[in-house]
């Protein structure tokens, strides 16, 4: 078995330590250190904090993005709702990507940031994959189903900011069946 590139050992120490210790006391010190090289290396590989954090993101959410198109290609609407509801309430794990996600969204919102164009780029690709799963695509002009792409992705953004700042009254299946019964009357 080939051994991992020296980023994907950074990218891993990273995802670890994310994980352990949240997205603000990860430091890059502690990164190197855990990845058992000297912080030289680690700048070599990435030019910032955000840098690394981007393409841990970007792999965490790779793995999100194909779980969550093949719940949405599931024909049985009921099945469809539980799969959802499911991967919505996967736990502290989720909650610990959704926030290095919101970590970084506000890193990028300066045009001039290095996160900027990485993140908006991503955002396209998101809403791409959304118009796959908007029903009645075809019969849709491209403003609609631009409209709807944007709508899919901002319901599950919403989704995200409740389970981070759930306050015991928010219930994921109920989420789930609202999600499901929008996207099937769009």
């Amino acid at each position: 078995m080939a051994r991992p590139s020296t980023k994907q050992k950074i990218v891993d120490a990273a995802t670890g330590l994310i994980l352990e210790k949240g997205v603000k006391a990860t430091t890059l010190r502690d990164v190197a250190e855990a990845a058992d090289i000297s912080p030289g290396t680690l700048t070599y590989h990435f030019s910032s904090r955000e840098a690394l954090f981007f393409d841990v993101l970007i792999q965490h959410m790779g793995k999100q993005d194909d779980q969550m198109m093949k719940i949405f290609a599931i024909e049985d609407s009921s099945v469809r709702r539980n799969m959802l509801s499911k991967f919505l309430n996967s736990g502290h794990h989720n909650l610990v990507f959704m926030e290095l996600h919101y970590y970084l969204m506000g890193c990028s919102v300066a045009k001039d940031s290095e996160l900027y164009l990485p993140m908006r780029e991503k955002f396209n690709q998101w809403k791409n994959q959304f118009k796959a799963i908007v029903p009645h695509a075809a019969e849709k002009t491209p403003a609609q189903l631009e409209a709807d792409a944007q709508l899919v992705y901002a319901m599950l953004n919403g989704f995200s900011m409740g389970s981070l700042y759930n306050d015991g009254s928010f219930n994921p299946q109920d989420m789930a069946d609202r999600l499901v019964d929008i996207l099937e009357r769009m």
